[in-house]
């Protein structure tokens, strides 16, 4: 069941209020920038002891220039001028093994644990941090997407993982925001699954997931 969002019917916590559908105020301790070496700048928010980055990573090759194995273009031409515009907003969208790659100087992604970090500085209970494949925590979710936290979730969507006969494998932009961590899960001898994290504008919560290591996400990368 497809649960509607109601966070724009709720307010930051300001002062003392006795209502229990208002979301606390939270604030980053600390804002800063970093500029990679393409000379792109972005925005840094720090929860905890980690300084996150407060925008989708843009850097490497853009994803709607990358081509299959075989030397074929993954986008549609029709859909290039569209791409180009989404990517302008939302920021690139790499594969594992890209993510690991491309985190610039003194930044890298985060793991799983980090991102347990974050969740817990927006207040998800402890019993709800280690779930897998479910949406968990609704009012750090609500956080997360809460101007005042800095964070500035983007829906970017993915590009899912498989062959494409039909469509594009271009997905859930403006929809859904999927982002990688570092950490993976182990299968068997030749199989491994990263661990995501998923916001939705149509789901209350954060998702924390496994996906192939081929399909291709958003970044935000932490400062070492």
């Amino acid at each position: 069941t497809i649960i509607l969002l109601w966070i724009t019917t709720l307010a930051l916590c300001i002062g003392c209020s006795n209502n229990d559908n208002e979301l606390p105020a939270i604030k980053p301790g600390s804002t800063g920038t970093l500029t990679d070496n393409d000379g792109i700048e972005y925005i840094w928010v720090r929860y905890g002891d980690l300084d996150w980055m407060a925008s989708n990573y843009n850097a490497g090759t853009p994803y709607y220039e990358q081509k299959n194995s075989r030397g074929q273009a993954l986008l549609r031409n029709s859909d290039t001028e569209l791409v180009k515009a989404y990517y302008t907003t939302y920021g690139n969208l790499y594969t594992y093994e890209e993510a690991v790659a491309n985190a610039p100087a003194g930044w890298r992604l985060p793991t799983d644990e980090d991102w347990k970090k974050l969740e817990t500085e927006l207040y998800m209970d402890g019993d709800e941090l280690g779930l897998l494949e479910q949406w968990r925590g609704k009012q750090a979710g609500m956080l997360l997407k809460e101007e005042g936290t800095g964070f500035r979730i983007l829906y970017g969507g993915t590009r899912a993982y498989g062959t494409f006969a039909y469509g594009t494998p271009y997905m859930n932009k403006d929809m859904n925001a999927y982002f990688w961590s570092s950490s993976k899960i182990v299968q068997s001898d030749s199989v491994q699954t990263g661990i995501i994290r998923a916001a939705s504008k149509v789901y209350e919560g954060i998702l924390r997931g496994t996906s192939n290591l081929t399909a291709a996400y958003s970044v935000r990368c932490i400062k070492e």
